[in-house]
């Protein structure tokens, strides 16, 4: 390693600060503020300190802001289930016309889950770019609400316990079909569940050279990272499982339309797997400033969507009639698509520590939903609708690590 001493020579930092017309000082030492480009291994020595001064903290691109052989990335999550784009009117009271429950009361909220990422790097080609292969995986993000409502007390419908009746709530869907109209009493579970699985190549550009500060406080030359961009680019391959379970349970004691009929009960339940799987192509760019980052990552992904859905009904009614158990299934294969987007940033901890912040975005389109499927008219067997998509929302944050 070359050590020039200060003011000695015209090769180094300290030349360009005198081919610019800049003097050192008595001692040597550059103006103050100063600062050089060096190059990779290049030190400047110092004048010695005196008693009890401390030598500036230094964070250079040769220990810090560097992946080593393996990393890893840990993320805590919090993604927001979105409302279905359709507003079906699923239940309605008769005694009250105004009061219904539809598709858009079926809010999930928000869900916690984990986004981990384990790297290991393969190669330094002579463009000073890394090359690494990641696998990730996100998830289970799971969703889950139960929703209950009353013909003749208060529930999420909100009913004047004056103006409502027993045995008054009716299905929108088909007001006709026994079990499930002129009841009391509606349980409804809706659930979501959803995984994510990637492998990556990774290509990863550095951060250029490093920087000379001069220190006039502590008459020292200490090396900085300096400032800029780095971008990475990755192909790979990704698979999503999307499920979901919809379950519609109805009760009734004795009355119905204010005559004593006798019990009745009824249940419809809807189950849908998606298998969202596809080659994904993505990149990011990041900038640092000392050790501060941000950046923006966004990566799309072509697949195949292999669908499919199934339904049990069955229903138990003296007034209109019984439903045979009945099961009923349909499945679909075709293409979908999903895209990402996230906005970052974060602080670097240690060399080989960073905290990181974002902001997360997934779409995914073309799958089957739940709430889709419902249908109590024409139950059709062979019938799957896949034209649903779904947009999520949500904050991360998390640490990389390094070793």
């Amino acid at each position: 390693m070359e050590e020039v001493l200060p003011g000695q020579g015209q090769q180094g930092p300290l030349a360009i600060s005198q081919e610019a017309g800049e003097q050192p000082s008595a001692n040597g030492a550059a103006p103050a503020g100063m600062t050089v480009q060096a190059s990779d291994g290049l030190l400047i020595a110092q004048p010695e300190l005196q008693e009890g001064q401390a030598i500036p903290p230094t964070a250079s691109t040769r220990d810090w802001f560097d992946f080593h052989d393996w990393y890893m990335q840990d993320d805590f999550t919090l993604l927001d289930h979105p409302r279905s784009k359709r507003n079906t009117r699923l239940l309605f009271d008769f005694a009250n016309p105004q009061n219904f429950f539809n598709d858009h009361d079926l809010t999930l909220g928000i869900t916690p889950g984990t986004r981990l990422t384990l790297g290991l790097l393969l190669d330094h080609d002579d463009r000073h770019q890394d090359h690494s292969l990641e696998v990730t995986y996100q998830g289970p993000d799971d969703w889950s609400k139960l929703y209950q409502i009353n013909a003749s007390q208060p529930s999420v419908f909100s009913i004047p316990e004056n103006t409502s009746t027993v045995g008054s709530l009716d299905n929108a869907l088909n007001p006709f079909i026994g079990g499930f109209n002129g009841v009391d009493t509606y349980l409804i579970k809706y659930q979501s569940e959803m995984n994510s699985l990637e492998l990556n190549y990774r290509i990863r550009s550095e951060l250029g050279c490093d920087q000379l500060v001069y220190d006039p406080d502590a008459a020292i030359w200490v090396r900085r990272v300096g400032n800029g961009t780095t971008f990475s680019y990755l192909i790979g391959l990704r698979d999503i499982e999307l499920n979901e379970r919809f379950n519609m349970s109805a009760f009734r004691n004795m009355v119905f339309n204010g005559t004593t009929s006798g019990p009745a009960s009824a249940s419809y339940n809807v189950k849908t797997n998606n298998s969202l799987a596809g080659i994904q192509f993505g990149g990011e760019l990041d900038y640092q400033y000392q050790r501060f980052f941000c950046g923006v990552r966004g990566c799309v992904v072509p697949c195949v969507n292999f669908a499919d859905q199934m339904t049990n009904l069955q229903a138990t009614d003296p007034v209109l009639g019984n439903i045979n158990p009945t099961s009923m299934k349909a499945s679909n294969d075709g293409p979908a698509f999903i895209s990402e987007f996230r906005m970052l940033g974060g602080y670097e901890i240690r060399p080989n520590v960073r905290l990181r912040f974002s902001y997360d975005f997934e779409w995914l389109t073309s799958i089957a939903l739940a709430t889709s499927q419902l249908n109590l008219n024409s139950p059709n067997p062979g019938k799957i609708v896949v034209s649903n998509d779904m947009m999520l929302n949500g904050l991360s944050a998390g640490l990389d690590i390094s070793w």
